[in-house]
């Protein structure tokens, strides 16, 4: 599994106008519901808002990962939130996030959800991961920097 295989270009909110996590989830469903309109915004929602519940995702260093399965998609995809005001989230280590990653996977996919999981664990890793992305001033610099980070052989 690659990154363009889980997140395309169109898959982008870019500066995000959430202030928080609600509100983020919200809008990053309402881009996932215009790619993929077979998708249930309330089993989406719901699913990520239960996930929540066990423990945040928002792991570190401003950068949140969000993830459940839900019904109306065939292979796991993502859509990508970037916030250059950030976006309170109650993340692990306290800070506002500026990037999320949301991944849906097809019911009984857990195989693949969890490579797509690896896959950004191994990326986000780079120290300088966030702050390139921040500093991108249009949607598709920002997915070719992405694409860019993911592409390089990580030591």
């Amino acid at each position: 599994m690659n990154f363009t295989q889980v997140f395309n270009s169109k898959a982008i909110v870019f500066d995000m106008e959430s202030d928080d996590k609600d509100e983020a989830f919200e809008e990053l469903v309402q881009k996932l519901i215009e790619l993929y309109p077979r998708v249930s915004r309330t089993q989406v929602l719901d699913g990520l808002l239960a996930r929540e519940a066990q423990m945040s995702t928002g792991i570190m260093h401003g950068i949140a990962v969000p993830h459940t399965d839900c019904d109306g998609i065939d292979n796991t995809v993502g859509v990508i939130g970037l916030s250059f005001k950030g976006i309170d989230y109650e993340s692990l280590d306290g800070s506002a996030v500026n990037l999320i990653f949301m991944l849906l996977s097809p019911k009984g996919h857990t195989e693949e959800h969890l490579q797509a999981l690896g896959m950004l664990a191994t990326v986000l890793q780079s120290k300088d991961f966030l702050k390139e992305l921040m500093e991108q001033k249009s949607v598709s610099d920002f997915y070719n920097k992405i694409c860019d980070f993911c592409s390089e052989p990580k030591q």
